[in-house]
C-alpha cells in the first residue's frame, strides 16, 4: 500500500507540470506520441485533413474499475472525440483512482493541468456550495429531471462562478448511476431505525449530511476502503449506487439492501478551464457534445443493469428491504435540517423553481 501511494504521488506530481502532452492511448497507458505544433480547426464537425499539427491530450480519471460500464463508455467517448477531431484531441482514461484523490486532481486542474474527472456534485460543491442542491437527498427524482440540469439558469450561473473563480468547467451532468441505497448489516424502515447504525461516508459535507438524513452516524472512509471497513466492523455499512455496490461485492459483507432511493445520482465530468479553453472552439464543442452523448449511454446501460444486479445480489444472500416498505415521508422530513446545515435551502428552492418553469 505504501509503495502504491508513493507511486501515485510521483504520477500526480508529474502530471501537474505536464499541462499539454502529445500522447495517445485509451485505457490508462499511453500508446503513441505526437509532436506539438499549430492546431488545425475542424470544418463542419468533420476531421481535419491529414495528421493534426498539434495533439491535445486529456487525462480522464475515475474511481470506477475498468470493467464498469462508466469507464468503458469513457473510453468510447475518447475514441469518438479522437475520430471527430482527426486525431487532434486524445483522451486517455485511467480507472481505479490511480491518478490520485479527487481533491488532488481538482487542485491540479485549477492550475491548468490537462486533467478531467468524474465527480459528484458534492465534490464541486467544495468550490461553489450551491451545487450540493443537485445531489442533496430527496431533491431530484429520476433522469428526466437530472438530464436538464445543465439548462437551468441557476445551474448555469453556478457553473460560470466555478470557471471564473476556480478554473474548473463542467462538461456534462448526465453520467448517472441511478438511485443510491443503504447496504448494511443492520436495517430500518425509517430514520429512527438507523439511530444506532454507522455508515461509511465520503469526506465531503454533502455525503456526511446525507448519512445523517438517513438517521445513521457517518464515518468518513475512502471509497477503496469501504469493503474492508464493513468486513472488519469498523462501520455497519454504507450508502451506494447499485452499480458500485455490485462491483464492490458488498453482498459478501452486507446482509441487507435497504431501497431508500435517497439520491438519484448524477455525476458531472469536470475539466481544467485552462486546458479546455486552450482548444480551438470547434474542438471544445466536440469534446462537450460527445461527453454528453456518452453520459446518455452510461445512464441507459446502468438502468438496464441495475435490476439484474439487485437480483443477483439477492441470489447471493443479500436481503432486500423494498422501497414500498419504508417510511419515505419520514426520510424526506429528516432531510430538511441537512439543507440548512449545508446552507443550500435557497439553492434547492431555485433549482426546483427552474425545474418547474420547464414543465
Amino acid at each position: 500500500m505504501k509503495k502504491r501511494n508513493y507511486m501515485v504521488r510521483i504520477l500526480a506530481a508529474a502530471m501537474a507540470v505536464s499541462l499539454i502532452a502529445g500522447c495517445g492511448g485509451t485505457s490508462g497507458t499511453p500508446q503513441s506520441s505526437a509532436s506539438a505544433g499549430s492546431a488545425q480547426p475542424v470544418a463542419d464537425g468533420g476531421p481535419a485533413a491529414g495528421a493534426p499539427a498539434e495533439t491535445y491530450t486529456l487525462r480522464f480519471a475515475t474511481g470506477h474499475q475498468e470493467t464498469d460500464p462508466t469507464f468503458q463508455e469513457a473510453v468510447k467517448w475518447g475514441e469518438s472525440v479522437k475520430e471527430k477531431t482527426g486525431g487532434a484531441v486524445v483522451i486517455e482514461c485511467y480507472a481505479d483512482g490511480v491518478l490520485g484523490t479527487p481533491e488532488d486532481i481538482h487542485e491540479q486542474m485549477r492550475q491548468g493541468a490537462n486533467l478531467s474527472f468524474q465527480a459528484d456534485a458534492g465534490r464541486v460543491a467544495n468550490y461553489v456550495p450551491e451545487f450540493a442542491a443537485i445531489s442533496a437527498p430527496y431533491v431530484l427524482d429520476g433522469y428526466d429531471q437530472l438530464s436538464v440540469v445543465d439548462q437551468l439558469p441557476c445551474v448555469q450561473e453556478w457553473e460560470q462562478r466555478l470557471e471564473d473563480e476556480f478554473g474548473l468547467i463542467v462538461l456534462a451532468w448526465n453520467w448517472t448511476q441511478g438511485y443510491r441505497h443503504v447496504y448494511a448489516n443492520k436495517q430500518g424502515v425509517s430514520p429512527d431505525g438507523f439511530k444506532n447504525v454507522t455508515l461509511r461516508s465520503a469526506e465531503a459535507p454533502l455525503w456526511v449530511e446525507t448519512v445523517k438524513t438517513l438517521g445513521a452516524t457517518p464515518i468518513a472512509i475512502p471509497y477503496g476502503e469501504q469493503y474492508s471497513a464493513i468486513q472488519t466492523k469498523v462501520v455497519d455499512g454504507c450508502e451506494q449506487s447499485v452499480g458500485n455496490a455490485y462491483n464492490s461485492q458488498l453482498y459478501e459483507v452486507c446482509k441487507y439492501m435497504v431501497e431508500t432511493r435517497h439520491i438519484f445520482m448524477g455525476n458531472c465530468i469536470t475539466v481544467s478551464a485552462g486546458w479546455f479553453r486552450s482548444l480551438p472552439e470547434e474542438y471544445q464543442r466536440i469534446v462537450r457534445e460527445e461527453c454528453k452523448a456518452a453520459g446518455d449511454v452510461v445512464t441507459k446501460n446502468n438502468e438496464e443493469l441495475d435490476a439484474s444486479r439487485i437480483q443477483e445480489m439477492v441470489d447471493k444472500g443479500m436481503e432486500l428491504i423494498p422501497y414500498e416498505q419504508l417510511d419515505i415521508e419520514a426520510f424526506k422530513a429528516n432531510a430538511q435540517p441537512s439543507y440548512e446545515v449545508l446552507g443550500i435551502s435557497d439553492a434547492i428552492s431555485r433549482l426546483k423553481e427552474d425545474l418547474a418553469a420547464r414543465q
